[in-house]
């Protein structure tokens, strides 16, 4: 799989218009903590990673402390607010 990609699985749920589908990332931690690995990748994908798993059902399978270091060593601090600005920006 390539880094800032998701697996996805789908499950449909019938009867409530509003939850007629949900994506689910296989591995949303696995796969910010691969983007965050990626060197080829801005903060700019950095942050459509971040906001991509936010949006999915599975963000609660995450222990976002362990993303957030992760793209604080690779980054700053400051550039980790920036990505959650722009990731909840996006929303």
């Amino acid at each position: 799989m390539t880094p800032g990609t998701s697996r996805v699985s789908i499950s449909l749920e019938f009867g409530d218009p509003d939850r007629l589908t949900h994506l689910r990332i296989a591995d949303p931690q696995g796969d910010l903590l691969a983007a965050a690995a990626d060197r080829s990748l801005t903060r700019a994908g950095m942050a459509e990673a971040y906001r991509t798993v936010l949006n999915d059902v599975s963000r609660e399978r995450v222990n976002w402390r362990t993303v957030n270091e992760a793209i604080v060593k690779r980054w700053s601090v400051s550039a980790l607010e920036w990505i959650k600005r722009e990731a909840w920006r996006q929303s």
